[in-house]
């Protein structure tokens, strides 16, 4: 397979814990895309449904959640699949949200 939008990481660089088998990880090329979706999402949560301070989501350093699950995605999607994502994370934790409004 030909990979146009990402790079192979350095193994040295991350500890696999034994969960890789020898799988290569491979991190997407623009990672700017993620974080301005994420980002994005966290902001129209904020507005509509409640504050999301302190919550990091996908968003993580040195690596995020899509730019390494989806390593070749589409560069001119990656902003939309990581807002539906964090989008998803942020559903999910939705119970912590109507206790802090309580």
């Amino acid at each position: 397979m030909e990979f146009k939008y990402s790079q192979e990481i350095n193994p040295s660089f991350y500890e696999a814990f034994g969960l890789d088998e020898g799988i290569p990880l491979r991190i997407h090329k623009d990672r700017q895309l993620e974080v301005r979706g994420a980002l994005r999402a966290q902001r129209d949560w904020t507005k509509h449904v409640c504050n999301v301070d302190g919550y990091k989501g996908g968003l993580g350093d040195p690596f995020t959640f899509i730019c390494v699950t989806v390593p070749e995605c589409l560069p001119e999607r990656l902003e939309l699949v990581s807002y539906a994502n964090e989008f998803a994370f942020l559903y999910d934790g939705i119970s912590s949200c109507i206790k802090a409004e309580q």
